[in-house]
């Protein structure tokens, strides 16, 4: 998912029109949210009331009130928007709060933040919201101590007068390890799992009788060695299926650009501008049925386009192209537009960079001068692309997500999108880098690894009450939140599209998270392989059908795969590149050719 995510919606056959769906998250036309309370630089305790104002044409779904980063402080659905939060919980110092507001379509708008200070007399955390019958506290791992293994023990030591219902262990900021329903009170987790370094665990319990504690905190050390992760072997290169009836080929070469600056590149679609996300998402899914000796031009295109580093900006990312005459991009003044990310930008180049050097061996390319114009190989600037835009973007956290942008103040967000795409992109050039002896390869899939585990232990949810968007009623589903603390949005994008990201794009999961993801999804948009439920976008999101393919879900695969095709010459959905190459790489699986 992009910070911002505009469709140029094109009809194929007959007149091409334009509309612009934006999912911004600071604001949406016609609506602004502005903080009232607290006010900015007050000194807070205690319970504080904060409150948003909210100017909107359109109605409004919910507030929802956050610290620091996107830790929610709560929701309001009615005017007035307000609530009051217990600054104890946050622990003394300097703190960010802000608001998000939500119209019934899903797009947001967010407060410019407030900065505070917080100072209690007495602070404990996480604080006990009551202490009597009740007693807790965390007697494994010791304070101070320093742990490591596949099986390191959390458990608590309990004095109640009426039982409790189960002791609950946390770490970090409230990140749930787990339950333990009865003495002894313990579970075990895998410490390899976490970033090597400081962390903290406590515990909460609540007795039958509604009281309710919690320990103190823990702080403990991490140390695992950091051993080399395996190393997957290149999915096997195979041309991709030439199928009889509709071919997506052809609508794909109507979006090249042949000549000018950003000759090689590809539009969003006929009339569009230049993404170069959607771009490379094309490119991955025909790389395979179009000349070795385009997909070169491409790279090349892309590498002499990069940003240069400045004294204020690490550079190695890209922006986006807008074109006076769309409809002759080679001829036509261009003019650059912010990317909607730097993540998946970068993932994406080196998940086709990668592609291009397994399927056609040309491994000499590697090493040639980059036309990004400094001397350095193109080697070199890949793996600058992926250290700037990825790997230190997943180090701003304990958790091995990786931040939107290289600037960590734009957008304090981890998508789960963003993050299965970055997982992709830096496994697929570790392989890159095994395959030529390169000796940082084992570095790379450490980092891949790292971001799998992330996503994994972080970004799903379970029993969350959601909407059924065919019927309007409520539902209880499991599956992968939008972002890192966030929800599963009520709504087709991003929320249901969300939950078969992990699958497309690779990411080590349980049998049993996938399983529930696709649950929620049909759930959520029951008949979505032949229904619209973006029918402002009007984008049918053909990742799904491919997550279904890779899922073995085969008839979902080819409902969506008919489905797409009839919109497609019947003029009937925005029909984007990237849909275009998940088209291709759907039928590619249901083949029988590995996924990639």
């Amino acid at each position: 998912m992009k910070t911002t995510a505009i469709l140029n919606s094109y009809f194929l056959v007959g007149i091409i029109s334009f509309l612009s769906v934006t999912f911004s998250k600071n604001s949406i036309a016609g609506a602004s949210t502005v903080m009232t309370a607290p006010a900015n630089g007050s000194v807070l305790s205690g319970s504080v009331l904060v409150r948003a104002s909210v100017n909107s044409t359109k109605p409004i779904s919910s507030v929802t009130f956050y610290r620091d980063n996107y830790i929610p402080l709560g929701t309001v659905s009615v005017f007035p928007y307000q609530l009051t939060t217990d600054t104890t919980l946050m622990g003394n110092g300097g703190h960010k709060i802000f608001a998000v507001t939500r119209i019934t379509s899903g797009k947001s708008s967010s407060s410019p933040q407030l900065t505070v200070e917080v100072q209690n007399t007495v602070t404990v955390s996480p604080p006990a919201i009551t202490t009597d019958p009740l007693t807790l506290s965390l007697t494994a791992p010791l304070q101070g101590a320093t742990i490591s293994g596949s099986s390191v023990v959390l458990s608590a030591a309990v004095t109640s007068n009426t039982g409790v219902n189960g002791v609950t262990f946390f770490r970090d900021d409230w990140i749930q390890m787990g339950t333990a329903a009865a003495a002894p009170f313990a579970i075990s987790f895998d410490s390899t799992t976490l970033a090597n370094g400081g962390h903290t665990f406590f515990a909460t319990a609540t007795t039958a009788a509604g009281a309710t504690s919690a320990s103190s905190v823990t702080s403990v050390q991490i140390q695992n060695s950091i051993t080399s992760p395996p190393v997957l072997a290149p999915s096997a290169c195979q041309p991709g299926v030439s199928p009889v009836g509709f071919d997506p080929l052809i609508l794909f070469k109507k979006s090249y650009i042949s000549g000018g600056k950003y000759a090689g590149a590809y539009l969003v679609g006929p009339g569009g501008y230049l993404n170069w996300y959607f771009s490379s998402l094309g490119v991955l899914g025909f790389i395979d049925r179009v000349p070795a000796s385009e997909i070169k031009i491409y790279l090349n295109s892309y590498m002499a386009n990069l940003e240069r580093p400045t004294s204020n900006t690490l550079g190695y990312n890209i922006q986006d192209v807008t074109f006076a005459d769309p409809y002759n991009p080679s001829a036509s003044v261009a003019a650059k537009k912010p990317q909607d990310s730097d993540d998946s930008y970068a993932a994406t180049i080196l998940s086709v960079a990668t592609r291009y050097v397994q399927c056609s061996g040309d491994r000499a390319w590697l090493n040639e001068v980059s036309a990004f114009g400094t001397g350095e190989s193109n080697l070199q600037v890949l793996k600058k692309i992926a250290y700037y835009n990825l790997i230190l973007p997943s180090r701003s956290t304990s958790t091995g997500l990786v931040h939107t942008f290289q600037n960590l103040a734009k957008y304090a967000i981890y998508y789960t999108e963003d993050n299965t795409e970055a997982y992709k992109g830096i496994n697929d050039f570790a392989k890159l880098l095994s395959s030529i002896g390169d000796t940082e390869a084992s570095a790379h899939a450490q980092v891949a690894m790292g971001i799998a585990n992330g996503i994994s232990n972080n970004l799903f949810v379970t029993n969350q009450n959601v909407t059924d968007l065919g019927t309007g009623s409520a539902i209880t589903v499991s599956g992968f939140n939008v972002n890192w603390q966030g929800p599963i949005t009520n709504n087709f994008y991003p929320g249901a599209v969300t939950q078969l990201f992990p699958v497309a794009l690779g990411v080590p999961m349980s049998l049993a998270k996938n399983a529930a993801a696709l649950a929620t999804l049909n759930a959520m948009a029951p008949g979505w392989c032949n229904r619209l439920y973006d029918t402002q976008g009007k984008d049918p999101f053909m990742i799904l059908g491919y997550g279904a393919a890779v899922l073995g879900e085969r008839a979902l695969a080819q409902c969506q795969l008919d489905y797409f095709a009839q919109l497609a010459q019947s003029n009937g959905a925005t029909i984007t590149v990237t849909g275009l190459g998940y088209y291709q790489r759907t039928l590619n699986v249901l083949a029988g050719q590995a996924p990639y």
